[in-house]
């Protein structure tokens, strides 16, 4: 049996394992060391363990993980993600629609200072979802416009998934933010205009055919309510502007200061976490909701370390193989473009994203095409963003979508966790569209990066 083989039949019990509901860390693990074992002997599988446990971890870029996981766990602790929604709809209000634009830009903005999708959809399914049901929003459009948003966490820089390609693949993890700024901008405008359109197309879905019902009950989102009268929203602009400003703040000093050259993107996280501790405390954080943050980001920064060291072991072994050189080979000898070669990867992807969670996609595919990347002529800034993209398509499609699942468990029995799937499903095929873009306008990856 030859190495290669070896290591197909290791990448076959690895899939058959996950889908088992074998952890994937211990999937990577035991395929890992057992195919090494038979390609190279124990003591060669040994070593492979000790070497990626030194590298994964002492290696400097590693610290951004925890420390932008701990700038998201204290603004998801803080009373940020409502200071942010209160902003943003008095902005939006007197567009048809407005709630549910103020839902997507108000998860663009937590998303740049939280860096998670399913943090996003908790928060904002307690946030956003009443405020939209009050209006009169169709259960589909308000169950679709909290889902949908949600995966901007995963695309805005500081992506959590974003540092975890980066660390996989050895790719510049501040080249990986920037270039995520303008696709993530795009998709928000997509959604934006998406909710728009709906509301003047079938205005009953955003409740702009509702009666009001009572003081403070609005009869729409364009309709002023007493809880919206001029001598109100004086003071509440002023409290929303006073949360606002300072998260904005904020995030052009991580985000800029890694496009500036003020920061590497380790002590951009580290100012990230020191003002975010700063924004939490002023912003009411409780002592036991630090504590919380820093339990939260320890055990998340736990599974990501064991996740990257047996994902290293994975991708040593397949290089060892030379299976990894086998698959260059074969797609460099193939008489079709590239593009078509990364719509295929792509298509895969999506496959897997039906039954796999994100970093597990990443974990498991990246490794055995991205060597050949280079070979194929594209550009590996912008394959990472497809296939960011493509991967969080994942979190939207059933049956194992983590986004509506987190929402069904926050929502409970109230909201079926299948209304929640039909009311993502407008918001994945404007994420197709968004890759579409990628595709004719590879630009709108590269410009920024390419002027840093």
């Amino acid at each position: 049996m030859t190495d290669i083989t070896v290591a197909l039949i290791a990448v076959l019990l690895l899939l058959v394992l996950v889908l088992a509901g074998v952890h994937i860390s211990f999937s990577l693990f035991i395929t890992s060391i057992a195919a090494m074992t038979f390609i190279a002997g124990f003591d060669i599988a040994m070593a492979l363990l000790a070497s990626s446990v030194y590298y994964t971890i002492f290696d400097y870029v590693f610290a951004v993980v925890p420390l932008f996981i701990v700038m998201g766990s204290f603004m998801t602790q803080s009373r940020a993600a409502e200071g942010l929604y209160t902003f943003l709809y008095l902005i939006f209000r007197r567009i048809r629609g407005g709630l549910g634009v103020a839902t997507v830009f108000a998860n663009a903005a937590f998303a740049a200072v939280s860096g998670t999708s399913v943090a996003a959809a908790a928060v904002f399914s307690k946030i956003a979802l009443p405020q939209m049901y009050r209006y009169g929003y169709s259960n589909r459009l308000a169950l679709g416009c909290v889902s949908g948003s949600s995966v901007l966490g995963m695309l805005i820089p500081p992506s959590l998934l974003m540092i975890v390609y980066g660390v996989l693949t050895n790719t510049s993890i501040g080249l990986l933010f920037v270039a995520g700024i303008i696709p993530g901008l795009v998709l928000t405008g997509i959604y934006a205009v998406g909710i728009v359109a709906t509301g003047y197309l079938r205005p009953q879905a955003v409740g702009a055919a509702a009666v009001a019902s009572g003081p403070g009950t609005p009869s729409g989102p364009g309709t002023p309510s007493a809880a919206e009268s001029p001598r109100m929203e004086g003071a509440e602009l002023v409290r929303s502007v006073l949360t606002f400003l300072p998260v904005l703040g904020l995030v052009v000093l991580v985000i800029g200061g890694i496009w500036g050259g003020l920061f590497s993107p380790t002590e951009a996280a580290a100012v990230g976490a020191l003002g975010a501790f700063i924004l939490g405390k002023a912003m009411g954080m409780s002592n036991r909701g630090m504590v919380t943050a820093f339990k939260e980001a320890a055990v998340i920064t736990g599974g990501i370390m064991i996740l990257l060291i047996s994902a290293q072991m994975f991708a040593r072994m397949l290089a060892t193989s030379g299976l990894v050189a086998k698959v260059g080979e074969f797609l460099t000898g193939l008489d079709v473009g590239p593009n078509l070669i990364v719509v295929a990867f792509l298509a895969i992807l999506l496959l897997l994203g039906a039954f796999l969670d994100s970093a597990s996609i990443i974990l498991l595919a990246v490794p055995v095409i991205y060597p050949s990347i280079g070979l194929l002529g594209v550009d590996p800034i912008w394959f990472a963003i497809v296939v960011i993209i493509a991967v969080e398509l994942g979190l939207l499609t059933p049956p194992l979508g983590m986004v509506p699942f987190t929402m069904s468990a926050v929502l409970g029995r109230d909201v079926k966790v299948e209304h929640i799937f039909a009311g993502a499903f407008p918001f994945f095929l404007m994420m197709i569209l968004l890759l579409v873009l990628l595709f004719l306008f590879p630009g709108l990856v590269t410009w920024l990066p390419s002027i840093m």
